[in-house]
C-alpha cells in the first residue's frame, strides 16, 4: 500500500451552488454551507507525516436550521477524501 505524506485529514459536508453556462458547462461554483471536522493532524504542523494504516470513524451533525437558500432539494451525494498537502 502506498503511503501518503500528509499534514491534515479533514472531512467536510458541503452544499454547492453551480451556475451552468449556455454551452452546458459549469461557469461558477459557490460553497453555500460548509461543515468540516479535522480527524487527524501531524504532531508538528509544518511537517509532513505518513498517515499509515488507520481508521478514523467520524460523524458530522448538521444544525436543524441549516436550510440553505432554497426550499427545492435536488439530492446528489458525493464522497471525496482529500489529504491536505
Amino acid at each position: 500500500m502506498k503511503q501518503f505524506p500528509s499534514k491534515v485529514l479533514k472531512v467536510s459536508v458541503r452544499c454547492y451552488e453551480a451556475r451552468i453556462g449556455s454551452l452546458g458547462g459549469i461557469t461558477t461554483t459557490n460553497v453555500l454551507v460548509d461543515h468540516s471536522r479535522i480527524l487527524w493532524s501531524s504532531e508538528k504542523q509544518d511537517e509532513y507525516t505518513t498517515l499509515g494504516d488507520a481508521e478514523f470513524p467520524f460523524s458530522i451533525t448538521l444544525p436543524k436550521d441549516e436550510g440553505g437558500f432554497s426550499t427545492t432539494s435536488y439530492v446528489e451525494y458525493k464522497v471525496r477524501i482529500s489529504l491536505t498537502a
